[in-house]
């Protein structure tokens, strides 16, 4: 009789997306335009609404090279210039299925779901400016932002090392190796009430480091995470060990101190122990910065797995938009 092999199952899955109207990391200059005037030209005008004409190709003094990305906007050295004009201020939009649909964010944080052919009250007819990448609302513009990539965490329910095996994977658009270069590791739940969850990476020493953890919003609807890269979370062990390592052998000093009834300034390895005291709080400020400034946040939303997160069930929950 042959036996059924069962595919491990999905259990949970987060993510957390980055949206942007320039496809790149560029600085977007606010409150300025840029405008298509003839093949490879733009109209540039500045937030204190003086001009520029540039090309493709120019060199701006002390700024970079004129060019265009793949949304369509003006790159000039570090900074990126979105193209179109009269541009509605604190709004902006995400493509909700395709270029036909669109979640619309209101400069009062309101959101509208709009297709083109639509209309907005007071401001006219949607139409989506194949041009510039951007939506039209009547004779303003809103800019589209697109995901630039996304942080996707899923456990599956095979057991590993006490926890749940775990991909963590950083995906971005056009890339052939999305979802074929993750990083694998074991996943842990909350260990108890106000405790977070943990993704651990398999270290060259075999060993599991903790590289993401995350805690459940106040509201139980969203994920705040917070990710490291491994080589720091190794760096953290290393400190806590020599830490460890000093404070015993500062304690050792002080204790041989104490039973013969010296003062430690008295004691013949003081200049030693001095020594230890000053590399001790080198360790311990390094430690802190690994502690604190070393992980980046992150908010998540959850797809599956809401309970084992510490979350509302699906069913109770909000949807979460970056």
């Amino acid at each position: 009789m042959s036996t059924v092999i069962q595919k491990p199952k999905l259990t949970a899955k987060v993510y957390s997306s980055t949206f942007s109207p320039v496809a790149t990391s560029h600085e977007i200059l606010d409150k300025w335009e840029a405008v298509q005037v003839a093949d490879n030209q733009y109209k540039i005008t500045r937030k204190n609404k003086t001009e520029l004409v540039v090309s493709v190709g120019d060199v701006v003094p002390n700024i970079g090279t004129v060019s265009v990305e793949k949304n369509k906007n003006l790159i000039i050295g570090k900074y990126a210039i979105l193209t179109g004009e009269n541009f509605l201020s604190g709004w902006d939009a995400k493509p909700a299925r395709g270029k036909e649909v669109f979640r619309v964010r209101t400069i009062e944080n309101k959101f509208l779901d709009v297709k083109i052919g639509d209309s907005i009250d007071d401001l006219g007819l949607i139409s989506y400016d194949e041009n510039t990448n951007k939506l039209k609302v009547g004779e303003f513009t809103i800019p589209i932002s697109f995901k630039q990539h996304e942080h996707n965490l899923i456990v599956f329910d095979t057991v590993e090392r006490g926890g749940k095996r775990a991909f963590f994977n950083y995906l971005e658009p056009d890339n052939p190796n999305n979802r074929k270069d993750g990083i694998q590791g074991v996943f842990y739940s909350p260990p108890g009430e106000n405790r977070p969850s943990r993704f651990c990476e398999h270290g060259p020493d075999g060993k599991l480091y903790a590289t993401a953890v995350f805690w459940p919003s106040k509201n139980k609807e969203f994920i705040n995470g917070k990710l490291r890269e491994i080589g720091l979370a190794i760096e953290e062990k290393s400190v806590v060990d020599e830490i460890n390592k000093i404070s015993l052998k500062m304690a050792d000093v002080q204790k041989e101190s104490d039973s013969i009834g010296f003062d430690i300034q008295d004691h013949p390895e003081y200049n030693e122990y001095v020594v230890m005291q000053g590399a001790l709080d080198q360790l311990q400020s390094r430690l802190s910065y690994l502690n604190k400034e070393a992980w980046t946040s992150e908010t998540f939303s959850v797809s599956t797995g809401h309970m084992m997160l510490g979350l509302k069930s699906k069913a109770s929950q909000n949807t979460y938009t970056p």
